[in-house]
């Protein structure tokens, strides 16, 4: 190509070259400012943000000085004569708690105490709180003694203290979901999960963190560094980490969290306590705040769902039947019936069964099909172990069980392309633009980032990048990089029709093989270092496959990690970038809880809950209290 010189001319000509040097100018100010206007943005949500944690610690600090600590408690308690110290009520289950309640030996009032004080102590040392309503929630308690001295209940969760994730709406709290710009947006009213609760007899008296933009299985954001009562260098996982570590810890008989990934499965498993994810629909998402703009989102092909954190699974089945109401709905002092779908109608009207819950947990009742592998992320040796104890264990007490296999029964990869189906649907706005939209100039947590940098690919370099990937080993990544990325409407399409076809092809398989509930891991790794899932969200494929394909799921602790399973040598893969983080994160596991998933049929919710009630019968796996902070331990200095 030849300049001509009258080009030449013109484009060196003084009009032009100040015409070109103001608009770079122009470009560079604009470039400038809007660098500025973001810094700002972000240094007064880091400002606001620090003021209300700043009022979370200075409420706390009050219910201090007003004698709701662990002194205080064992004070209240030697002047009134209570028969358990506080360190045996927050070791009682939800059930055991109501049993006790109900035959009055024990008051509402003196429970509520217990685990405020047991809170108070967990808080600094687990960072799980994100705000409280101590002081109103134990008048609420002594409220509850004066109607049941009365011979009136509110309902079956009379007096049973709750705690509720930073996502549910409580009428006067925000629901923050992790983000600083949600501070300062108060609900107006209670979400309908939260509200049912109440109205069946059960007291929020706090509220718990969330990672920020909950989708990660730790637990950051600017409330601080969720951590585990396991271990402390560990994370307590996510996204209902600070419900994981808050019931793991005995600072709470039950929590109400949610899933759409394993936000409930995943903490559970990292603190050693139950949960439970229904079936979408099966519970009320009415005032469930998701992290996009407004609290709502448009992406409905993987929906999330409100589900509950407890020590038990009698506990789990507990919250289910008020939430869901059995046997037409219980009826309170007012005659009112008390059901989310009462409340939000929407939901289709399915009463809770108890009748087939009890009857799935009899042997012989159900087929549970042993799946150890689902073909992405080969489990840990003591998440392998766990399965297979548990199989055995429901095998020597009469149960049905097979062994399957993954790709014999699934397919070609077994779980793999749901895997991909989960990643291609949830990226398909592309540069994690829902997100970053939901941030409002907040800046991205860095433990995002091979997320977010998997999102900014162009989608014409991504078959080319796979392929180099997929040279170097990385197949996963290579797999991940096609399925990531925006998509029009069309392709979203075509992948919402793929998930169908593989969720037909699941189904009509465990039907063929007559299996009514997969027994698999939890989790491919036990609890996570601090920053172990930057990487690390790939072991948790064992949870979000069945969000994918709407399987209600829960898991149950049922074993602790041995000294010699602390290697991570997988038959496949081993090479890559997630199974070398992997052996780094598997080492130093020992004592870790391990826990086992079971997963159904949709709508055959009550059927998941009895044999996952079989399960822990038949395992009887009892873990001691998790070590921090030390039920004998009062406060004061944190255990590092």
């Amino acid at each position: 190509f030849h300049w001509d010189k009258d080009v030449m001319d013109k484009t060196t000509s003084p009009t032009f070259v100040a015409l070109f040097g103001g608009l770079a100018a122009v470009a560079l100010t604009s470039t400038s400012w809007m660098w500025r206007q973001r810094r700002q943005r972000q240094r007064e949500l880091a400002e606001r943000a620090a003021r209300k944690v700043a009022e979370r610690d200075a409420s706390i600090a009050h219910a201090v000085q007003a004698g709701l600590d662990w002194a205080g408690v064992q004070g209240w308690a030697a002047t009134r004569a209570c028969a358990r110290e506080p360190a045996d009520v927050v070791s009682l289950t939800a059930s055991e708690l109501l049993a006790e309640m109900g035959a009055r030996r024990l008051s509402a009032e003196y429970v509520m105490r217990c685990f405020v004080a047991r809170t108070i102590t967990a808080a600094p040392v687990l960072a799980c709180v994100a705000e409280e309503r101590f002081e109103a929630a134990i008048a609420d308690a002594a409220a509850c003694d004066a109607e049941r001295a009365q011979g009136k209940l509110r309902g079956a969760l009379h007096g049973l203290p709750i705690s509720v994730k930073d996502q549910h709406d409580m009428a006067g709290f925000d629901s923050t979901c992790g983000l600083a710009c949600r501070v300062g947006r108060p609900a107006a009213e209670d979400a309908v999960i939260v509200a049912v609760a109440r109205r069946a007899g059960a007291i929020p008296f706090v509220r718990t963190t969330a990672p920020q933009l909950m989708m990660a299985p730790e637990n950051f954001s600017f409330w601080g560094v969720g951590r585990n009562p396991w271990d402390l260098s560990r994370a307590p996982g996510g996204s209902s980490g600070g419900e994981g570590s808050l019931v793991g810890a005995r600072g709470s008989p039950l929590g109400l969290g949610a899933d759409i990934g394993g936000s409930v499965r995943i903490p559970a498993s990292f603190c050693g306590v139950c949960a439970f994810k229904p079936t979408v629909d099966r519970l009320s998402a009415r005032g469930m705040t998701v992290p996009r703009l407004e609290g709502l989102s448009g992406q409905k092909e993987v929906r999330g769902t409100p589900g509950p954190l407890a020590r038990s699974v009698a506990d789990l089945e507990l919250i289910m039947r008020a939430w869901c109401g059995a046997d037409g709905g219980w009826c309170g002092a007012d005659g009112g019936g008390v059901s989310c779908a009462a409340a939000d109608v929407t939901l289709p009207p399915v009463p809770w069964d108890s009748a087939e819950c009890a009857r799935a947990a009899r042997p012989g009742q159900v087929r549970f099909g042993v799946l150890l592998d689902d073909g992405w992320f080969e489990p840990a040796p003591a998440c392998k172990r766990a399965v297979v104890d548990a199989a055995s264990a429901l095998r020597a007490a009469g149960h049905s069980v097979i062994e399957l296999d993954a790709t014999k029964l699934f397919g070609e990869g077994g779980l793999r392309p749901i895997v991909l189906a989960y990643v291609q649907l949830l990226s398909a706005d592309g540069n994690f633009r829902s997100f970053t939209d939901a941030l409002e100039g907040e800046a991205l947590h860095p433990n995002y980032r091979f997320l977010h940098a998997t999102a900014q690919i162009p989608n014409w370099a991504r078959p080319a990048i796979a392929r180099v990937l997929r040279a170097r080993g990385e197949g996963r990544k290579a797999e991940l990089v096609r399925a990531a990325g925006r998509k029009s409407a069309h392709a979203y399409w075509l992948a919402t029709v793929g998930r169908d076809k593989l969720k037909a092809r699941v189904l009509d398989a465990l039907s063929a093989a007559g299996v009514d509930v997969l027994l698999c891991p939890a989790l491919g790794l036990p609890a996570l270092p601090h920053g172990g899932g930057v990487l690390l969200n790939q072991a948790c494929s064992y949870t979000f496959a069945y969000n994918c394909l709407n399987m209600p799921a829960g898991t149950i602790p049922t074993t602790r990690v041995r000294a010699d399973e602390e290697a991570y040598v997988p038959t496949r893969d081993g090479s890559d970038a997630f199974s070398l983080a992997a052996r780094a994160a598997c080492a130093g596991s020992a004592g870790l809880p391990v826990s086992v998933q079971i997963v159904g049929l949709p709508w055959r919710d009550e059927t998941v809950l009895g044999a996952m009630a079989a399960v822990e019968a038949a395992v009887d796996a009892r873990l001691p209290p998790a070590p921090f902070p030390p039920l004998t331990w009062g406060g004061g200095k944190r255990n590092e």
